[in-house]
């Protein structure tokens, strides 16, 4: 367990100096830091081949990040993400792949 940014999304990340990546408006928390990178990593996602590229950019930006144990939390937690979703009516791309990569749905394809 490391104190982590916890609230790692897309809108908190910005091009810094030398165009390196730096993180804003954190949620500190104390939990694995590998989890900081699902939402990023989620964000946007249609397929099994763009979430495996999603992983594996951070997994190479942050010393010590896991892209096995990112990819794990993603299934994981993609419940979170899908259930609010669905129960609004969304019956979009990426929520169906949310669905699918829950094991609500049809075999998720690259």
């Amino acid at each position: 367990m490391r104190l982590v940014h916890g609230d790692l999304r897309p809108a908190d990340v910005l091009s810094g100096p030398h165009a390196r990546m730096v993180a804003i408006d954190p949620r500190p928390a104390w939990g694995d830091p590998d989890v900081d990178a699902v939402d990023r990593v989620l964000h946007g996602v249609l397929s099994l081949d763009v979430l495996e590229d999603g992983i594996g950019e951070p997994a190479g930006m942050v010393p010590g990040r896991d892209p096995d144990r990112v990819s794990a939390w993603c299934r994981a937690l993609a419940p979170l993400v899908a259930i609010p979703r669905v129960c609004g009516g969304r019956d979009d791309t990426e929520t169906g792949f949310l669905v699918a990569l829950s094991g609500g749905g049809p075999a998720v394809t690259r």
